[in-house]
Order: C-alpha cells, then structure tokens, then sequence
C-alpha cells in the first residue's frame, strides 16, 4: 500500500512564519464564518498541496511538491482536515512575525520586556477586542514590534502606531493572534491571578482603565511613589508577585 507523506502543523507554535499570515487572513475573510472551508484551505496551504484533477466525483489527485501525484479520497481529505480543528478553538503561544515593515518583535513571551510594556499591550488588546477599531490593533503592533534601536515609550505608541497604518491587515492580525497565546500562556502560569481567558479573576465584565490599574495597585499597595518602580519592572517578575498575592488572598478567604 503506498504511504502518503502530509506534514501538518499540530500547534500554533509550529506555524512557520508564512503558515501563520495564511491563517491571520482566513480570519479575516469570509471564509472564517464556514468551518469546512476554513479548514479546507488550511489543509492545502499547510501542506503545501494542490489539486491536479478530480477522475470521479468522490475522488481528488494531489500533488505535494517532491512526492508523485497521489488520489485523495474526499471522506480522507475530510478526516485530514478535522486533524485542523485546533485553529478554530483557543489560540496558544505563537511565534510572531520576525517583521512588520522594518519593525521587530519582543521576545514572543515578552521575556526582557518591562512591565509597562505588557500593560501597554494589554491595553489595545483589549480595546480592539471590544471595538474591533484598526487604531486599537495599529497601537497593540506598536506596542510589541519597533525599529533597530527603538525603546519602548509608552507616550510615543500613538505617534508611533500611525506608521503601521501602511501594513496589511493580515500581518498586524497575527499580533492579535500572538498576544491572545500569550495571555493564554500566563492564564496557565499564573493559575491564581487569572481565568483560562486570560482574564482576572472577576466576574465583571472588564473596565479597560480599572483592570489595567488593577494590575498597578496589586504591585504598589496604594503607594503611588512607588508606581515608577512598578512600570519599570521585569514583566514576568510582576506577575508572579501578582501572582503570590492573589494566592495568598485566595487562601485567607479559604
């Protein structure tokens, strides 16, 4: 029986750079709205394969470059492309763009960065995710991607946001995408200080500004001198000790 090679991504970690361009536009089209189709044309661009010919009306020939053309069963194509199936539900760590335009990623679980800078992130993350407003996701890219030599300014994000203006859709999607692995990531990490979603532990629906000064008076304990600090501090270091202190909050009311 001949065997047939199909490699596909099983994770969104696996998603090479263009693979994951590919999926941020099938988000953003038509398509997004029909499962089979969404994964149908996930499956022939992750595999890199296309349709030679179609002999009978259950049957497709394929042709995967450095493999002989081969027949594809359509009850098969249908099993393969359920294997897909993970696109569609909750996003996890992702590798991000290594550019967009000229500007470069942080590290894609934002190791190195400072605390600000998450909050930051957060912020237009969770604005675009209310409003849907292309300034929210110019601003969410300009908050986690720069130019050689360009520090991070949380007052310079406007400005600085107005340059993505000329990037595609699709690539500045795959920073929402990242994120959204990112936030899925910490949820696990950081069980106590948040739900599965990402979010904190509430049961109201989220106020931008208070959950963002949330996260600021769990550091400083009311403490404003102390804000300037608490910005400037490593981003995982801060949530961890948010962490801790939702444990230890946890376990008083226990």
């Amino acid at each position: 029986m001949k065997t047939l090679n199909i490699s596909l991504p099983s994770k969104w970690l696996d998603l090479s750079n263009s693979q994951l361009l590919f999926v941020a536009k099938l988000f953003n089209s038509d398509f997004s709205k029909f499962r089979t189709q969404f994964l149908t044309l996930a499956f022939f661009r992750l595999s890199n394969a296309r349709i030679i010919g179609k002999p009978t009306a259950d049957i497709f020939l394929l042709k995967i470059k450095g493999q002989k053309i081969f027949e594809m069963p359509i009850s098969l194509l249908t099993s393969i492309t359920n294997k897909l199936d993970w696109l569609l539900g909750e996003v996890s760590e992702v590798r991000p763009l290594k550019r967009i335009l000229f500007a470069s990623p942080v590290n894609y679980r934002l190791y190195n960065t400072c605390f600000e800078q998450f909050l930051t992130a957060e912020n237009y993350y969770i604005a675009f995710s209310e409003t849907n407003e292309m300034k929210y996701l110019n601003m969410l890219v300009a908050s986690l991607y720069s130019l050689p030599l360009q520090k991070f300014n949380a007052k310079k994000i406007n400005a600085r946001s107005k340059w993505f203006f000329l990037a595609s859709v699709h690539s500045k999607f795959t920073v929402f995408l990242w994120f959204s692995g990112f936030r899925a990531h910490i949820s696990n990490e950081f069980p106590d200080l948040f739900d599965v979603s990402g979010n904190p532990k509430k049961k109201e629906p989220i106020n931008i500004k208070s959950h963002i000064m949330g996260f600021v008076r769990g550091l400083t304990e009311g403490d404003i001198t102390r804000s300037d600090s608490v910005y400037k501090s490593d981003t995982w270091t801060a949530l961890y000790e948010l962490n801790e202190k939702a444990k230890s909050g946890t376990k008083k009311t226990n």
